[in-house]
């Protein structure tokens, strides 16, 4: 099975392309951080870049809803290609072609975007059940997500 998960943060704004078949495309760097301690025991964080490709619709929705910093997770599969860098040197990439993606974490960046607010609870009177944080977290990832949708 050829499964690679990602959980990070974008690297740059995402640019929609298209393909010359019509098809939309998206390449985009993500950001992981691996915890490691040096040799006066400190913890430092050390950054891992994967490269992210994302195809028609997804790519589409990703373009328009994320955005340089953003958390996201990816799931997707390992692809290896050859190709030329800026010197004109072949060389080998190893990319992620996504198959889904969505928000991850806490982004204080869609909080202030959405002006930090929350949605009231039905109006009835009633209390509403106790969740826990995850619970909470992704009720308001959702009702920001809500807030983007252009329909």
């Amino acid at each position: 099975m050829n499964l690679h998960i990602i959980v990070g943060r974008v690297g740059s704004d995402p640019e929609l392309q298209q393909l010359p078949s019509g098809t939309s495309v998206v390449n985009v760097s993500v950001a992981t951080d691996t915890r490691v301690k040096d040799r006066d025991g400190n913890v430092e964080s050390r950054p891992t870049w994967h490269r992210v490709t994302l195809f028609g619709q997804s790519a589409e929705s990703f373009a328009q809803h994320v955005s340089k910093g953003r958390s996201v997770a990816i799931t997707g599969e390992v692809r290896r290609r050859t190709g030329q860098d800026q010197d004109g040197n072949e060389r080998e990439y190893v990319d992620t072609v996504a198959r889904t993606w969505e928000f991850a974490g806490s982004d204080r960046s869609s909080q202030q975007a959405s002006g930090g607010r929350r949605r009231a609870g039905s109006g009835n009177g009633r209390r509403q059940p106790r969740r826990s944080p995850t619970q909470r977290q992704q009720t308001q990832q959702a009702e920001n997500f809500d807030d983007d949708i252009p329909f």
